[in-house]
């Protein structure tokens, strides 16, 4: 099971702006012209391609990479076949990738099937469908899922002509919508898949899939607080021994405070229901726009300290950025 990351940010997509990236130069030539002077390494020997490859290992994750601008698409691939969850902003690069052949190319005449799954319909989670490039290729057949029953009504409304140039003409194409009932459970080939309803505007969903004995969770947009004891309790079994889940975790703890029922959680309540569900690792999404990756990497500094102050656990922590990679 590889799960690949294709839009992290919550709410809106975010570019990286000119000084953020200027401030990121900064630093990297700083450290850079320390580590050279560590080394005693001569100038001759800092422009060779093994001594920068050197440097860019003793990087932190927050200047090595970007985390990303694109909204809520997470990509797996389960032996070769196409599971999506949410259709953010960061759906165009997956289809292009799609298209391209990048996790496989089609057999003869079958079609390849695209399974979507949709936590809710708010435009940072569908913005990216239009753009989609598996929907104008006829060897490819989209099959939309989610349990909120206007789904169809959903996504042809985002393609009217007043919004977007290109219709959505389900009927005859290779796009499909199924309603799904969350109180039951679906396969798709050996992977099961279960939902749970959580607590944001309108209602979102998060999936639960187990393949032979692998736990893959993906809950974006759903807020946990402390009065909530029934709901904690739900996702607390939900998530249990789960390997890896993918959770919304938009807000510092006293942003979670200022913000009740914006409908998004905590990373530090994140790290509690982790804890409680026997999670092994956790991946913080749905980023706040209004945060720079330098913000991104001291809310996440502050989380580990969180974790390893009250509990001694090998709960694994990471923050999601596009094109990580993790593989059960």
């Amino acid at each position: 099971m590889d799960i690949i990351f294709y839009g992290v940010r919550g709410s809106l997509a975010t570019p990286i702006p000119p000084h953020e990236y200027d401030k990121k130069i900064e630093e990297i030539l700083a450290r850079f012209l320390a580590f050279t002077s560590k080394h005693t390494i001569s100038s001759e020997q800092a422009a060779a391609a093994d001594t920068i490859s050197k440097f860019l290992d003793t990087l932190p994750e927050y200047l090595r990479y970007n985390y990303g601008g694109n909204t809520s698409c997470v990509y797996v691939n389960i032996g070769g076949q196409h599971f999506v969850f949410d259709c953010g902003t960061g759906l165009r690069r997956l289809g292009i990738d799609l298209v391209r052949g990048v996790y496989g190319k089609p057999s003869g005449n079958t079609p390849q099937i695209v399974n979507i799954f949709m936590s809710h319909c708010h435009w940072d989670h569908m913005a990216g469908f239009p753009f989609f490039a598996p929907m104008f290729v006829p060897s490819w057949q989209i099959k939309i899922n989610a349990a909120h029953k206007n789904i169809r009504e959903l996504f042809t409304d985002q393609q009217r002509f007043d919004y977007f140039p290109v219709s959505l003409d389900p009927e005859g194409s290779g796009i499909s919508f199924k309603v799904l009932d969350e109180f039951r459970s679906y396969r798709i080939g050996g992977t099961v898949i279960s939902l749970l309803r959580q607590k944001h505007p309108n209602s979102s969903f998060a999936y639960r899939l187990q393949h032979d004995n692998k736990i893959f969770i993906y809950a974006s947009d759903t807020e946990y607080t402390d009065d909530e004891t029934a709901a904690i309790d739900n996702a607390i079994t939900f998530f249990k021994n789960a390997d890896l889940v993918i959770f919304d975790a938009q807000y510092t703890l006293k942003e979670s405070f200022e913000k009740l029922n914006w409908g998004h959680t905590s990373s530090v309540k994140a790290v509690d229901i982790a804890l409680k569900s026997g999670v092994k690792k956790l991946v913080f999404f749905h980023h706040e726009p209004n945060y720079s990756d330098f913000d991104l990497h001291e809310m996440f500094t502050q989380v580990c300290a969180y974790r390893d102050f009250i509990a001694k656990s090998k709960l694994e922590l990471a923050m999601a950025r596009e094109g990580l990679k993790i593989t059960l």
